[in-house]
């Protein structure tokens, strides 16, 4: 008998039994006593004299004397031969990082999980010193003191573990000692499920992966440029499922022989867990190895329909994160092309239709194709293998007649998980440049049978793809295929021609003369952002957001400190305005930052869809508001016009997020470069949609707006410098306000167009202040009651005298709330005034023109306290209003200084005269 085997636990065992003679015998294997047959770890094999015994994953209790009976009718013969299994420790330590100030209570301890025996010994290693450190189980490091000057220690903490079979060694186990003085933490944080707590930088915490899972997580906390250490993303690319080590070894045992399970229930159990569970990546490359092991064993049609949903299941774009850090990520993708490719053709050639296209669908993989029949036809057609997108295939009519079977295996998400590093290295001289490769279609496989007899076609296939260029800008284009069958395959564009002609925007058509997979390579060099670019318009951005801050602050206290003199519709929804731009504009500036935090990253983003949605909402209400009070002229906003209100600036955006956010599971939410929505999964239309509508709505009220100041009776009256002067300042402040800023920040959204981006950012940027500038600094109405509140503030004392001296010398005056004499002057010109405008009424009736006289000052919010105002105090000054932000100069009448800035009543009669004054202020 021969043996091979290492002799220790986990290996596998072969005992060879051969026997001599003329006859052929039959074999029976016992250990000890115990027969032996086919089972999870046994298989015997029998070939004529010979007899093969494997034990797979030998444990302790398999050792003993083995032996091979070999019998031929009444004869027996037998031989034996020992087995000794030894099982030496499995050993770690525990816990898996530290980290400690000085003086803390530190234990670290060698725990021997597998191979413990009662006199096992005990071994204490460290990084710092020679010799071994201890010789106990638990290894005190409390009393570790830090050299003078010195802020760290670190070294490295191993135990080993010696049994009677064996002596092995644990993992390493980093320990940091830092000093009492020491400031520079990461600050506790919650990520991937797990609690990280205060951590100095430059450490690496290490933890158990979670449940289900074997293994370790690792997060290192790392500096920040002289700023608050941050976090590092949660590596989890050492944890396994349990779930998937144990398929893994089912269809280990089947692929050798063992007793397993059969080819369909392992197929239906990954493909379920494939699409629900949480996936790592490890278990991403134990999928492939399944998909590897099963690919020519699928039996039934079922079988096929379950390979191709776990080969989408594990392409999809929810798992694109745990795809990026696998290496050779792309020769794992050629294995799920090939595998699928394979069963979409057994799954079409098994196909009950004869002549008709058979498709089978999955979110990721769709698959088409036909069964010709035996009998040709004697005109032939082309074959369309196209989908709804006209997407796919066509088969010329010159090769119809030649064969009996076509599949087409389309693949949508495959692209977004290969590495465009692996990229460079696997093209041809056809191909061209190699820096700036990238494949941005989806990939489709094309498979006839039986293959062409000359090896390609005299006319060309027709293989259609979906141009997916979104973010670069006019790159050039090529046609390339690989065949995904070879190991050595490399992608070339031997044999296929981009037909500019049948291309478009949305397609790519290409002519080649052979059939594998195929895909659009683009070399996008030159059009994408550099790093010194984006560092530029990140620092544009933040300045920029910054400065914006203080200006929506500066606005929102000046609104608060003199709201009761301001209180508008208008000011309402400049406030609501304020607050949505204020709280964008902080998100904007903590996105840097959050990129760092996965979660945070998917939070900002998230913050920031709504905010910036809602900003437009509230401009949206702007146009609203302008459009009722200019073109339809009505006395105020109501209560139920405030809840529309309300609803379209808090309402949609909050729910456009939320539905957003459910029908994508947060995907699409935080990207590798930034904390916004993803251009790639079309999560970008929640907000481009949206904010599209609403710039097109507020474009034509600005429209519409200027044609009714064109009209204004007042602005005719104007010189030509004058009206140009007013219609200027009118635009520049609505512009910022109706968000048409924003058209330059769409334009980005569909191209890299570097000057786009950059006009973006800064009038973006500036939005803030512009909108303090109009409604602060250069608002008439503004700068009077700061004016008149410094002013009563300065005079209080002593025009409380002067107004007591005053009435004693003319008890006949009428009561004044203020006693200002300027009040009176200002009276005067406004009844003169109105005799001017009743004049030229008259005039303009008897000519058969009226005028037109619109009066925007009034509000619905103070209207009833101006009128209980104006009738106990008939001829007090009423100040009528801001109405929508007075413009910043007031409309000149004429020469004679006569202005319509301030509409004061002085009575019933003035206020519901025809002749008001007419004004405009934006």
């Amino acid at each position: 008998m021969d043996v091979q085997y290492s002799g220790y636990a986990g290996g596998m065992l072969e005992i060879t039994c051969t026997v001599t003679g003329p006859s052929l015998p039959t074999f029976e294997w016992r250990n000890n006593s115990m027969i032996l047959s086919l089972s999870t770890r046994v298989k015997i094999e029998n070939n004529d004299k010979v007899s093969k015994l494997f034990v797979r994953k030998t444990a302790k209790p398999d050792s003993g004397d083995y032996y091979c009976i070999a019998s031929k009718g009444e004869d027996t013969i037998n031989s034996s031969v020992p087995v000794e299994v030894k099982l030496i420790p499995v050993v770690a330590v525990f816990p898996l990082s530290v980290s400690a100030t000085e003086g803390d209570t530190i234990m670290l301890t060698c725990k021997v999980s597998v191979g413990d025996e009662e006199n096992i010994e005990i071994m204490w290693y460290n990084s710092k010193q020679s010799g071994s450190v201890g010789q106990t189980r638990k290894q005190d490091l409390s009393n570790i003191e830090l050299s003078d000057g010195d802020q760290r220690y670190k070294a490295d903490y191993w135990c080993f573990a010696k049994n009677s079979d064996g002596r092995e060694r644990s993992q390493n186990v980093t320990v940091y000692i830092i000093s009492q003085d020491f400031n520079e933490f990461c600050l506790k944080d919650n990520g991937s499920g797990y609690t990280w707590e205060k951590t100095p930088v430059g450490t690496s915490v290490i933890k158990n992966c979670p449940a289900g899972a074997i293994g370790t997580v690792t997060r290192f906390c790392k500096s920040n440029d002289g700023r608050q250490p941050v976090w590092g993303d949660v590596s989890l690319s050492n944890c396994r499922s349990s779930v998937i080590i144990n398929l893994v070894d089912k269809i280990s045992r089947l692929d050798e022989g063992f007793e397993s399970a059969d080819i369909s229930d392992i197929l239906g159990e990954t493909e379920k867990i494939s699409e629900d569970g949480k996936l790592y990546e490890k278990d991403v490359e134990d999928i492939v190895y399944i998909l590897e092991k099963t690919k020519e064993k699928t039996k039934t049609q079922n079988d096929r329909q379950n390979f191709i949903r776990l080969s989408s299941n594990i392409v999809s774009q929810k798992r694109k994160n745990v795809w990026k850090n696998i290496q050779s990520r792309n020769n794992l993708a050629k294995q799920i092309i090939s595998g699928t490719d394979l069963n979409a053709m057994n799954y079409i050639s098994q196909s009950a239709e004869t002549g008709k296209i058979v498709s089978f669908s999955t979110p990721n993989i769709a698959v088409r194709g036909i069964r010709l029949p035996t009998v040709k036809p004697t005109n032939p057609e082309d074959i369309s293998l196209l989908d709804t997108g006209r997407q796919g295939v066509i088969i010329p009519d010159v090769v119809t007649n030649e064969i009996d079977l076509a599949i087409l295996v389309q693949y949508n998400s495959i692209k977004d998980i290969l590495s465009g590093e692996e990229l460079k290295e696997t093209v041809d001289n056809t191909i061209g440049s190699t820096d700036s490769l990238t494949i941005r279609s989806t990939i489709v496989s094309f498979t006839i049978e039986p293959q062409l007899k000359n090896d390609s076609a005299s006319k060309p296939f027709k293989i259609v793809l979906q141009n997916n260029q979104t973010g670069y800008e006019d790159p050039r284009r090529t046609c390339a295929f690989f065949e995904p069958d070879k190991n050595d395959s490399i992608w070339s564009s031997k044999g296929c021609t981009l037909n500019e002609a049948e291309s478009s925007v949305e397609n790519v058509t290409c002519d080649c003369d052979h059939n594998t997979a195929f895909a659009i390579m683009m070399d996008v060099a030159g059009v994408q952002l550099t790093e010194s670019e984006r560092k530029i318009l990140e620092t544009i951005s933040t300045v920029g957001c910054s400065i914006s801050l203080v200006g929506i602050v500066l606005t929102i206290l000046m609104q608060v400190c003199f709201w009761k003199q301001v209180k508008s519709p208008r000011a309402k929804i400049l406030v609501s305005l304020c607050v949505a731009i204020g709280f964008t504009d902080i998100f904007a500036i903590l996105e840097g930052v959050a990129r760092d935090s996965p979660n945070f990253c998917k939070a900002v983003a998230a913050l920031l869809h709504f905010f910036v949605l809602s900003a437009f909402g509230w401009m949206l209400c702007e146009g609203i508001l302008l459009y009722f009070l200019l073109i339809r002229v009505f006395d105020g906003v109501r209560g139920k016009h405030w809840k529309i209100f309300n609803f379209i600036g808090w309402g949609i955006p909050l729910l456009i997020v939320v539905v957003s956010l459910g029908a994508t599971q947060g995907e699409g939410y935080g990207t590798e470069s930034s904390c916004w929505l993803s251009v790639e999964n079309k999560v970008i239309w929640a907000f481009v949609g949206p904010a599209f509508l609403v710039i097109l709505a507020n474009t034509i009220v600005f429209v519409m707006i200027l044609r009714t100041m064109k009209n204004f009776h007042t602005i005719k009256q104007q010189t030509n410098i004058a009206k140009v002067k007013s219609g200027v300042k009118t635009a520049v402040a609505i512009f910022p306000i109706l968000g048409l800023t924003w058209v330059f920040g769409l334009m980005t959204f569909n191209r890299e167009t570097l000057v786009f981006r950059y006009l973006f950012a800064v009038f973006n940027s500036a939005q803030g202040m512009l909108i303090f500038l109009f409604n602060c600094v250069l608002n008439k109405q503004m700068r009077e009651v700061v004016h008149d509140s410094i002013t009563k503030r300065s005079s209080f004392s002593s025009s409380f005298g002067t107004k007591r001296v005053g009435r004693s010398k003319n008890s006949s005056s009428l009561p004044s709330k203020t006693g200002d004499s300027g009040l009176n002057q200002k009276m005067v010109e406004k009844n003169a005034m109105l005799q001017l405008e009743k004049s030229e009424s008259s005039k303009s009736e008897c000519g058969g023109h009226n005028n037109l006289n619109i009066s925007v000052a009034e509000e619905a919010n103070n209207h009833e306290e101006n009128e209980e105002t104006r009738h106990s105090s008939p001829n007090a000054s009423v100040r009528s209003g801001h109405s929508l932000g007075r413009d910043n100069d007031a409309v000149e009448m004429d020469s004679k200084g006569y202005h319509s800035g301030e509409s004061e009543n002085s009575s019933s009669a003035d206020r519901t005269s025809d002749n008001e004054d007419a004004h405009l202020t934006v």
